[in-house]
C-alpha cells in the first residue's frame, strides 16, 4: 500500500488531486480504513502489532501529504 501511495503521490499536480488521494487512502472508505476494519478478524495476539504498523503507515502517509501540499501551495 505504501508503494502504491508513493507512486500516486508523485503524479499529484494540484491540491484537489491531493485531496482525492487522501480520500482514497485515508478516507472513511479508504484503503487504510479497510485494513483497520479487518483487525477484528486478527488474533488478539497479533492486533497490537498490526494496529501499530497501520498507525505508523497512516502517520507516514499524512506526513508525505503535508509535504506535498506545502510544495503545491508554494508553486
Amino acid at each position: 500500500m505504501a508503494d502504491a501511495f508513493r507512486r500516486e503521490l508523485e503524479g499529484v499536480d494540484s491540491v484537489e488531486s491531493l485531496f482525492h488521494l487522501k480520500a482514497k487512502f485515508l478516507g472513511k472508505k479508504g484503503e487504510l480504513s479497510e485494513v483497520l476494519k479487518g483487525l477484528k478478524d486478527v488474533s488478539p495476539e497479533e492486533r497490537p502489532r498490526i494496529g501499530g504498523r497501520a498507525n505508523e503507515l497512516r502517520d507516514a502517509l499524512e506526513s508525505a501529504m503535508g509535504g506535498k501540499q506545502a510544495e503545491l501551495e508554494e508553486a
